[in-house]
Order: structure tokens, then sequence, then C-alpha cells
């Protein structure tokens, strides 16, 4: 049995929950699937994860010194471990939460050990999260109808192919083998009254969440990375009179933003899909937007997502907590009187109107075309304000056929084979990244 998915056990424990919830679980509630292939079916070097702790002053650096315990063994000693390093209220950070979920799933000895006992949990993550009709969660007794309570009910939606646990009334995949396979899927796809975009995630494990919010040091520091960047680099933004104009320069040079690449070309997010971690599973990432509420560069609505950027953490929560008051939008803009002046800052012309949804939403945006690598990549940006890590904000949009929501899934092993399909369209890294520098490295690997 999959021990710390029980009450009574070692799942209990408030910091494995945590690491679960954050690993896991976030990932089914959010995108109603989940890839466990790194924890199932690949090996980390324990020194590598030692490293990786060690580097965030992490106390769990030390579990990873000894070998892996039977699945018998672990809990006791998790909870010397605990007794001896750690705090019950510890909050874990992104890599913490990620090597206790590897720790545990490398005490069963065998991958297909690893696999059972995913199975054997996938009632308890149900039953726990809650993910099923409100009708399949009750059950008749004498007539009378009851919540399900017990653990004895098998799964009733979460299903479990290759290493994926899932969603099956909400999820369909789709396996992506080759270039013409893939283009075979999305023609079909026709949206007359929206307009289609694509992202290409080369590691299906990633939440649809811009650079500065996967890590939480770099979002409680967004507003020092925007400044400290502009300052070291005052030649380089020279031509830039927007927050938005700064934020699509530092997205092209690698700074976390609270943009999220995305483009117009499902070549181009085939490419993104495949390009890194060999290793994994890529995925592309379809959404369907209605014409009218795609945004352009200049949009007000715009303006005060990308002037988020310049404000310390205290701010930005302080207008979430504010924004999701019962109050009369006059109200709520008497109290953001400081984002309101930060907007007029660039935009003398803006009316001193914020919605309060706009703050808490996530909007595309067709940029201008002023680089070369936005025009190559047919390049757009989904841009986020204070949105929470469920991200409803976007995943309604994700395309879905027939209610379901359509996962397209390149497998590790066909990523080699796809690029060079691709090369050969003119779609590869000298194309889409056409800065001499990359173009170099392309030619180097070339011959």
């Amino acid at each position: 049995m999959f021990f710390f998915f029980y009450e009574d056990s070692i799942y209990s424990d408030s910091i494995i929950r945590s690491a679960f919830e954050r690993i896991i679980a976030k990932k089914i509630i959010t995108d109603n699937y989940c890839d466990l292939r790194e924890f199932i079916c690949l090996k980390r070097k324990k020194e590598d994860i030692k490293l990786m702790l060690s580097q965030i002053n992490s106390p769990l650096a030390e579990l990873f010194n000894n070998a892996y315990p039977s699945i018998v063994k672990a809990a006791e000693i998790w909870r010397e471990y605990k007794k001896d390093r750690l705090m019950n209220d510890m909050v874990l950070k992104y890599e913490e939460a990620w090597s206790i979920v590897y720790w545990i799933y490398q005490c069963y000895g065998k991958i297909e050990e690893r696999k059972k006992a995913t199975v054997e949990a996938l009632s308890e993550i149900e039953r726990i999260y809650q993910i099923y009709n409100n009708e399949n969660k009750y059950e008749k007794k004498n007539g009378v109808k009851l919540e399900k309570s017990n653990k004895n009910y098998e799964s009733e939606k979460l299903k479990f192919y290759d290493s994926y646990i899932y969603n099956e009334e909400k999820v369909q995949f789709n396996i992506i083998r080759s270039v013409t396979e893939y283009c075979k899927e999305l023609k079909d796809i026709t949206e007359e009254k929206n307009s289609v975009f694509f992202r290409g995630h080369a590691d299906t494990a990633y939440l649809l969440l811009p650079s500065i919010m996967r890590n939480d040091e770099w979002y409680k520091h967004e507003r020092d990375i925007y400044n400290e960047v502009i300052i070291e680099c005052p030649e380089e933004f020279r031509g830039c009179s927007t927050h938005l104009e700064h934020l699509v320069l530092m997205q092209h040079y690698g700074v976390p933003t609270r943009l999220l690449d995305i483009t117009k070309n499902p070549l181009v997010a085939l490419y993104f899909a495949c390009e890194s971690h060999k290793e994994k599973n890529g995925e592309i990432i379809v959404f369907s937007v209605p014409k009218s509420e795609i945004k352009y560069a200049k949009s007000d609505t715009v303006s005060v997502l990308a002037s988020l950027a310049n404000f310390a953490e205290e701010e930005k929560n302080s207008f979430e907590k504010i924004a999701k008051k019962a109050i009369s939008r006059e109200n709520f803009n008497e109290q953001i009187k400081r984002l309101i002046h930060e907007i007029r800052l660039e935009k003398p012309a803006f009316l001193s109107e914020v919605e309060k949804s706009d703050v808490t939403n996530a909007f595309f945006v067709l940029p201008e075309k002023k680089n070369r690598r936005i025009v190559k990549q047919d390049g757009a940006f989904i841009i986020y304000g204070l949105v929470n890590e469920n991200n409803d904000a976007i995943n309604r949009y994700r395309y879905k056929e027939k209610n379901k929501l359509q996962i397209f899934i390149v497998k590790s092993g066909e990523k080699e084979e796809i690029l060079k399909e691709l090369d050969a369209l003119s779609i590869n890294k000298a194309t889409l990244f056409p800065e001499i520098e990359d173009v170099a490295e392309y030619i180097k690997k070339k011959y």
C-alpha cells in the first residue's frame, strides 16, 4: 500500500502532506492530470539532489546521505529525521517538496512497485482532495444518502496511464510521435470566433505560470529584480518607455518576469516541447481565446498588470486583498491610489479607473514586433496579474473537444527525431533565435 496516503500513517505528517499537495495534488486539481515519470521511472543521483538542497540551505539535504530505505522502514526513518532536523511548521520551498516526494517514491525499490502503489493510491487522492462528482461522493445506507468516508471504495474518476494520473472525465491524451502526426492532430482545430495560441513545455510537470511565479524568492523580490536589471543595463533599456516594454526585453534576455511566452505557430511550440529535458515527456498546450478578449500592447489593462512588477510583495498582497473585497469599483480605486499613480507615470491620460477583476486575472497580449525573436517565433505573451496558483484565469482557455481537455504529449524518446524533422522545415535554434551567439551554437552542433 502507498502508506503515506492514509490518515493513521505518515501522510498525516504535515510536512509530507504539504509536499504531496504542492507537487502532485495541485497539478491534478489545476490541470486534471499530473505526470509522475520523474518519480516512477527516472533516476536522479542522490549527490545532485543533495547539492540542489544544499544550495538553498535546506535541512533536508542530509536525508540523501544514505541509501533509500525499504518502504517498511521508511516511516520510521522519516520520523527520526524529522524529530532531529525539521520543524513541524516549516514552509517548504519547491525543491524541498519535490525532494520529499522523490525520496518516498524511491523507497519502493522497483518501477513496477511504484506504479502499483500509485494505482492503489488513486482512490485516496480522489477522496482526500474531493476529486469526484457530487453524486459519486455519496453512498446509500438504509435508504439514506451518506458521504463516503471510508477507504474501501475504488477511484471513480482518477486513472493511471503510463506515468500519468488523470481525470478521465475531463482529459484526453494525444501522443505525438512525428511532425506529420502532430499536424494531423491539429488540423481539425478550427475556431472562427477565436484565435488559437500554442505553448510548448519540455517537461509536462510545469504549471502554466510565468518564471517569476515559479520561484518563491523571485516573486518576493520581483521589484528588486526589475529595477536592478534596469540600473545595471541602462543602455539596453534606453528605448523602453513602458513597464511592458521593459518586461518584454527582460523576457528576451532570460530575466524572470510575469510574462509567459506563447506563439501562434504550432511548429514553434513543438520545437520548445522537444528542445530540452530530453529524458522527460514534453507537452504542447493549445489555447482557444475569443478575439474580443485579446489585448494589445497599449491596452490600459496591460499597463495595470505590467505596473505590478514595480511593487514590493507587501504592496501586491495588499492590492490582492482589496481586490477580493465586496466593494464598489470607486471604493476599490480609492484604496489603490499607489498603483494608479504608477500607471499614470507612463500613461498621463490614464482615466484612473481600474477594474477589480483585472488585477487578479491574466490576459493574452499581442506585442509590438520590435525585436527579431518575436517576429521569428510568431510570439505573443500571457501577462499575469495577482493570480493564484490554481490559475483558472488561464486554464479556461485551454482547448477542449467534447468537453474534454486535449493534452498533446511528446514522449521523451521521440524528441530527437522530431527535432530533426523540424530542422528540415527550418524550425531550429538558428531561425528561432536569430542573435549571432545562438546561430553560432546551432552551426557548431550541426558540424
